[in-house]
């Protein structure tokens, strides 16, 4: 396990060593499958994981639950989940196909104290005022992602510019 742990442990540290430990953070796909990616205990190796980060201190750890790319399991990982909240024990930030309603169930459960979300913020650059308002959402356009030029990055309306 210390050799699985090794190489994101060193690059902690040496984040950490430059900017301090409230300043570092680690996201982590347990579970994820992309590009054929697979653990064959998260559980083990995530809760280990977890621990040594706790020893060393950062400020926050963001899973990615239930990655768009593929994942190993049906929805959210609760086995990996509960092995990282019992070894980190600072803030746990969940990520993955979450609804707004969803996040609020989550963080007042106690299984999470935020959520980050991804696409839904590209394609709605006022998500934060359109959970408020529980106003739709825009639907993303997935073939403008992690390329081209701004289209589909900037030109998403919002609801001031809907009427």
């Amino acid at each position: 396990m210390a050799n699985r742990l090794r190489f994101p442990l060193e690059v902690v540290e040496a984040v950490v060593g430059v900017w301090g430990t409230e300043r570092t953070g680690i996201r982590v796909s347990p579970t994820g499958s992309f590009n054929d990616m697979v653990d064959a205990d998260p559980v083990a190796t995530y809760g280990a994981l977890a621990e040594e980060l706790q020893g060393i201190g950062i400020a926050f750890m963001e899973v990615v639950e239930d990655s768009f790319q593929g994942n190993h399991v049906e929805g959210r990982p609760e086995p990996v989940i509960d092995a990282i909240r019992a070894g980190f024990h600072r803030s746990y930030l969940g990520n993955g196909a979450y609804t707004a309603e969803e996040a609020r169930q989550r963080i007042k459960a106690g299984r999470c104290e935020l959520v980050s979300f991804g696409r839904p913020f590209i394609s709605n650059p006022d998500l934060p005022e359109r959970i408020r308002r529980g106003a739709p959402l825009n639907e993303w356009d997935s073939a403008t992602f992690y390329g081209g030029d701004e289209r589909g990055y900037t030109d998403y309306p919002t609801l001031d510019e809907i009427g």
